[in-house]
């Protein structure tokens, strides 16, 4: 009898932190994102000159609008610097 209460208890404690940390997931994706202090409205179709910025010399360019406040933009950082890598290599071999 007490293997069993013991069982059960365990149990209930590790579906409980399993459940726990897939809540704590989910609410962390659920937030919405806080807007940066410089941020700039701009209307939909409108262009961007970025000539002044970044010469590109015929060359592709790879924008990655980041937030690091924003738990999308931490989650694609990984997939993101294998791209860029990826393209430095291409790159390169061209």
């Amino acid at each position: 009898m007490k293997k069993k209460l013991l069982l059960s208890l365990w149990f209930t404690l590790l579906f409980a932190s399993i459940g726990f940390l897939f809540w704590q997931n989910e609410f962390k994706y659920s937030l919405p994102t806080p807007i940066p202090k410089n941020y700039h409205d701009i209307a939909m179709g409108s262009k961007i000159n970025l000539s002044q910025c970044c010469p590109f010399d015929n060359k592709p360019v790879f924008f990655h609008f980041f937030n690091p406040d924003c738990p999308c933009s931490r989650f694609n950082v990984p997939h993101v610097s294998d791209l860029i890598k990826s393209m430095a290599i291409e790159l390169t071999l061209k």
